[in-house]
Parts: C-alpha cells; sequence; structure tokens
C-alpha cells in the first residue's frame, strides 16, 4: 500500500501466493538485512516511515514476510503432427522412398506460478527425404538422397511491458520475482537443405562405398534481450524502486554516432558443411576382416546476410594481453572466422577369430571424427558491437556512465502496455522499462571466435577380446580410450589475478592501489572469446559378462572401470552447464592448465546388472483370448551401481 508507483503496482497486479507457513517475520527480516537493530516494532514503523511515509503499526513486526506455501503453476500443451510415407519399386532396379513429416507445438515454455507471466510457445519441425537407389549390377549400387528440415520456435513474453526483476538478497523464487525470463521473446527459424549420395561396390574380397553430402542451413532468428534484467538487493528495495544492477541488449549506434536504445538482435546466419568419404570392408582371410577409410569435412564458418557479422581485432601488440588491451570490436566482416580446410579422418578396424570356430575373437579400432557442432558459440556473436551491445550497468561499482533508469520518468501512473515515452524504450511498451542512454557499452556478454579457430576432433581407439566360455555364456573385456583435441571452450581475457585487489594489470602495471572491478581492457566489458582451449583424456576398462539359460531367463553383468580429465568439461562459460559456476571461466587465463583435473562427470567405477524372464504361463494355452491376454508376458530387473562424481565448491 505505501510502496513507491511500480512496486506498488507489482505487488497489487501480480500477488504471490498466500504464506502457510511463516520462515521470516517483518521485524526479522529487516534486521537480517540491516535495515534495523532489532525485531521491534518501533523499529519497524522507523524504517518504513522514513522511507514510504507509513502511520505506525502499518505493518506489523510479526506478520510473515518470507515463508513457504503450496501453489498450482497452470500449464497446457496442444500438439498435433503427421506423417506420409511413400515406397516406390520400378522395375527390379530402381527404388524411390519418400517421407513427409509434421508436427506442431503450442504451450507455455516456462509456466509461471504468475499466469501472466507465463510464456507462450509455438514450435514446430517440417522434414521432407526423399532417396532414390538404383542397381547398376549386383557389384554396383548407388544410392542418391536429398532433404530439406525446417525447425521453428516461437517463444513471446508475457506481459512484455514488465522487465525481469529479481530480489537477489532474499532469493525467495516466486514472492519476489516479476516478469518472464529477460530474453523472451524469441523467435528461431532454421531451414536445412541435405544433398547425398553413396555408390557401393563389390570386388572380390573387398566392399566399398564412396559418397559425399552437402548441407546448407539457414538459421533466421530474433533474440530479445532488450526487456531488462532489474536486480535488487532485498524485497525493500523493490518496494523503493532502488535497483542496483541492470542488464539489457541495445543498439550501441557506434556506426551513427547517436544515442544507444533498447533494441532486440535479429541475425541471418548462413553455413555450409561438405564431407566426402572412402571405406573399404576387406575379407584378407575367412578369419580376419580389416575395415579403413577416410574421411573429408569442410564446414564453412558463419557468414550473416544483414551484414552484422564481427570481429575483436587484435593487431596492436607484441603479445596477447597487450593486444587485448588495446583491441576493438569491428564489422562488417566476411565471415566470423578462417575456414579450417585439413579435416582429414582416417579410420581403421579389424575383427580376428584367431581358431575359426566362432568362439572367441579379437577386436580393435582406431578413428577420428570432426566437430561440427559448433554453430551455436559462433552465433552467439550476435551479441557483440558495432552492431549490439548487451550492456551490464551496475550503480554500485565505481563506473562512469552506469546509470539505472527504472519506472515512469515523466512521474505518469505506471502502466504496461501502450507506448513507451522513457529514455532508450521506443521499441517498448508501457513505462516501467527505462534506458539511460549514455550508458557506456561495456558488455554483460559477448561471443568472439579466437582469429586461429580449429574444428574440434577426437580420436577414439579400442583393443578386445570376447570369448564364448561354456554354451550361451560370453565375456567380453575392452580397453577403451578417447582422446578430445581443440574443443571449444569459453574464455574472458579480460581480466588479471587480483584484477578487484589493486594488483598492477600485466599490461604496463595499470590499474595498481585500485581496488576497483578492474579490466584489462577498461574500454570493454566481458570478452567472451571462443577457443580451442581444452584437450581431454578418457580411458577405461570395459567387461561384459552375458547367460542365456534354456528356461527363457538371461542375465547381462557390465563392469567400467575409467577416468577422464580436462582442463573443463562444458564449452560454455557455466550459464548452461551442469556444474553451473564449477564450471565458469578458467580460474586464471594466464595460467589455464592449473584447472585440468577430472572432469565433472566422471565416475570412476560403475557396475550395472540386468535380467529378462520370459514367462511360459499360458503363452501356448488353447483359448486365443487367454493367450493373448495373459500369455507371453516378460519380467524385466536391472540394477546400476557407480562411485561419486568430482565437484568444485565455489561461492555466488
Amino acid at each position: 500500500q505505501y510502496a513507491m508507483p511500480v512496486g506498488k503496482y507489482l505487488w497489487q497486479n501480480y500477488p504471490a501466493p498466500t504464506i502457510s507457513t511463516a520462515t521470516s517475520t517483518v521485524g526479522e527480516y529487516l534486521n537480517d538485512f540491516g535495515w534495523t537493530d532489532d525485531t521491534s516494532q518501533a523499529s519497524v514503523d522507523r524504517v518504513l516511515g522514513e522511507n514510504f511515509g507509513s502511520p505506525a503499526g502499518a505493518l506489523s513486526a510479526g506478520a510473515p514476510m518470507i515463508g513457504e506455501t503450496s501453489f498450482f503453476t497452470p500449464d497446457e500443451t496442444d500438439t498435433n503432427g503427421g506423417s506420409i510415407r511413400i515406397d516406390q519399386e520400378f522395375g527390379q532396379n530402381d527404388r524411390l522412398y519418400g517421407r513427409f513429416y509434421y508436427n506442431k507445438l503450442n504451450g507455455f515454455q516456462v509456466p509461471d506460478p504468475r499466469p501472466a507471466f507465463s510464456s507462450p510457445v509455438e514450435s514446430g519441425n517440417t522434414l521432407i527425404a526423399i532417396s532414390w537407389t538404383h542397381v547398376f549390377n549386383p557389384m554396383m549400387v548407388n544410392e542418391a538422397r536429398t532433404g530439406f528440415t525446417r525447425n521453428v520456435t516461437d517463444i513471446l513474453a508475457g506481459d512484455p511491458g514488465v522487465p525481469f526483476i529479481f530480489d537477489a538478497g532474499s532469493g525467495v523464487g516466486v514472492a519476489s520475482t516479476f516478469g518472464s525470463y529477460n530474453g523472451y521473446p524469441q523467435f528461431f527459424h532454421e531451414n536445412i537443405y541435405t544433398w547425398a549420395d553413396t555408390m557401393s561396390l563389390n570386388f572380390g574380397d573387398h566392399g566399398l562405398k564412396i559418397g559425399g553430402e552437402v548441407r546448407r542451413n539457414q538459421e533466421n532468428s530474433e533474440f530479445n534481450v532488450a526487456r531488462p534484467s532489474t536486480y535488487f538487493y532485498d524485497l525493500l528495495y523493490v518496494a523503493l524502486d532502488d535497483p542496483y544492477y541492470q542488464v539489457a541488449g541495445v543498439h550501441p549506434d557506434l556506426t551513427n554516432g547517436t544515442d544507444n536504445f533498447l533494441e532486440s538482435s535479429e541475425r541471418g546466419w548462413r553455413g555450409t558443411t561438405v564431407g566426402l568419404f572412402f571405406n573399404d570392408d576387406w575379407k584378407v582371410a575367412p578369419n580376419l576382416t580389416v575395415n579403413w577409410g577416410v574421411r573429408w569435412d569442410w564446414f564453412s564458418r558463419l557468414t550473416e546476410v544483414h551484414g552484422r557479422a564481427t570481429e575483436y581485432t587484435m593487431t596492436q601488440g607484441d603479445d596477447f594481453v597487450s593486444r587485448v588491451r588495446l583491441g576493438e570490436f569491428n564489422g562488417p566482416v566476411p565471415a566470423l572466422s578462417p575456414d579450417d580446410w585439413n579435416n582429414f579422418a582416417p579410420r581403421f578396424g579389424f575383427a580376428w577369430d584367431p581358431f575359426s570356430d566362432g568362439k572367441m575373437s579379437f577386436r580393435g579400432g582406431f578413428g577420428i571424427a570432426y566437430q561440427s557442432g559448433i554453430f551455436n558459440p559462433l552465433a552467439n556473436s550476435r551479441w557483440n558491437k558495432p552492431f549490439y551491445s548487451f550492456n551490464l550497468v551496475c550503480d554500485v561499482c565505481d563506473r562512469e556512465n552506469a546509470v539505472i533508469l527504472y519506472g515512469p520518468q515523466d512521474g505518469s501512473d505506471v502502466r504496461i502496455d501502450g507506448p513507451n515515452n522513457n529514455p532508450g524504450a521506443q521499441l517498448m511498451m508501457g513505462n516501467i522499462i527505462a534506458y539511460e542512454p549514455t550508458n557506456a557499452n561495456q558488455a554483460f556478454l559477448s561471443g568472439i571466435p579466437d582469429p586461429g579457430i580449429r574444428d574440434p576432433y577426437s580420436m577414439s581407439y579400442f583393443l578386445g577380446v570376447q570369448r564364448e566360455i561354456v554354451r550361451d555364456a560370453v565375456i567380453e573385456v575392452n580397453y577403451v580410450g578417447n582422446l578430445g583435441r581443440k574443443l571449444i571452450r569459453a574464455e574472458n581475457p579480460n581480466r588479471f589475478p587480483g584484477d578487484r585487489l589493486g594488483w598492477p594489470s600485466p599490461f604496463e602495471g595499470e590499474f595498481e592501489g585500485d581496488e576497483n572491478f578492474n579490466r584489462l581492457n577498461p574500454e570493454e566489458g566481458t570478452l567472451r572469446f571462443w577457443q580451442n582451449a581444452v584437450n581431454s583424456n578418457y580411458h577405461s576398462l570395459q567387461a561384459t559378462f552375458t547367460k542365456r539359460y534354456g528356461n527363457g531367463v538371461a542375465i547381462n553383468a557390465n563392469y567400467t572401470w575409467s577416468k577422464v580429465t580436462d582442463t573443463r568439461s562444458t564449452w560454455h562459460s557455466g550459464a548452461t552447464s551442469s556444474g553451473r559456476a564449477q564450471e565458469g571461466y578458467s580460474t586464471d587465463w594466464f595460467q589455464v592448465k592449473q584447472d585440468y583435473g577430472r572432469a565433472i562427470f566422471d565416475a570412476r567405477q560403475r557396475f550395472v546388472f540386468s535380467g529378462v524372464w520370459d514367462m511360459p504361463f499360458l503363452r501356448d494355452a488353447d483359448n486365443a483370448v487367454v493367450r493373448s491376454v495373459f500369455g507371453g508376458w516378460q519380467v524385466n530387473a536391472i540394477f546400476s551401481a557407480q562411485t561419486g562424481q568430482p565437484f568444485t565448491p565455489y561461492i555466488g
């Protein structure tokens, strides 16, 4: 009732569920957050009177402030789809296959206990696949394939005139958050065109396959982070309309010198991949088969159809530190980084039956595979200047040009719809959202492909033996390894050890004695580089025992003893990783190897036992109904156990 305009509007129009069990009273809450020296009614009256002009007793010191309750989050999903398949033979030598698939979903991407903030989503997939197989002769067969895939995901923001508002101090979830995720609305429309051909040839003891594939990817997307994320110290600051932290996407207008304003990020990414391969299955002897081949892949770097591809130019300076310090964003550029043309991937494998009796075999293999899925990290360059800036504004970090605007700037009544006349917010709705146009463009998030980025690859290999020890009982023991090389990892080089402790910068000793939040390049914020920064190593012993019994019982036991190590286990900076903050940027980017250790998913030992029993009861009953309903049942059981996974304690 006595809150400032925006806070009052939010609590009146979007009330939280009623508390059923209080965990903190008003007096306790104000005392915990340093507003009062005790929990008395007099202290509560003083704080509320000084800040809101409320009379004594307006809010009881013993009233619940934070607590627990049960509530229902409404959600609904409608899915419709269908498929058509065609198989047609033309004579004995030609076969045509076609498939059409369509699926559409309507629902909520993130249901919210406050239904007005639920985010409606409409997504769908369309798939068209056609293949033609032609038999030239019994020794030569060709298969040609083409296809089209369209993926659509459109997510709206519930009540888009409300920014994402979060009480960072209390951390009590729905009670102190308003607005849908600040990355909504977002629209991703992707088209994938595929052409492929495989020729199969059989010559004596050789089975050859030669082929290739071309894939064209088009992504037209809008990722809207213009609706700000606005953070408050606690619930009283929410009521006072006094945020301390704001994150929002703006059009920086560095290309024409006008003021910043909140805007969405629209991009049209294009990429092409080409793959060529040769493979030979060679029957060297009746008891020895060798498989070998090679594959070459080209994954083009992304281009942007609107001329908004950017780069971080680091041409000045004698070392990496100097180049970061003196670097700057530039654009447009033809592509995000140079192509990698030497992706040759040899493969080899064998299977040998030493006694030619079908009871024992040795198998082994080695292969290299290149990773094509670095589209997401590269496309994150949508946040980069000079065409965009995902800015962080902090009014308690002692930075210049960092002012947070919030709520109606002309003193009018709070509203969430209609045109927005606030500064920097002409593309937004209502009048809660505002942005100071003269704020510095210091990015909260960016995406910079390293100028020398290469395609990641892995080397996989194994060697094993399989033996039938008695009838229908087989034991298998394998060594399995995998080495990941040049794996993509996010790094932020715009920092240095002691950057918050007054330590001097590696660049000419800058900031010595300055305990503010300093950066190597003070003109920029987070410089999130995508680098080939990680190598991983996996080694394991894998043993399997299987046994089939004559009464319909079969058992299977698997044991794995393994270890996997790396410097970081996920490609992101922590935002989407399973380890969250423990998987953030390296502890010290000058000494990344210090972070080398067990991967976050490393489980040293794992045992799995499973069994199945085909129940014989009534399986052969004379009555068809009894046989169909009560016969042919099967019982399955599975047990698994594994050692724990490592974790890194962190604060934040």
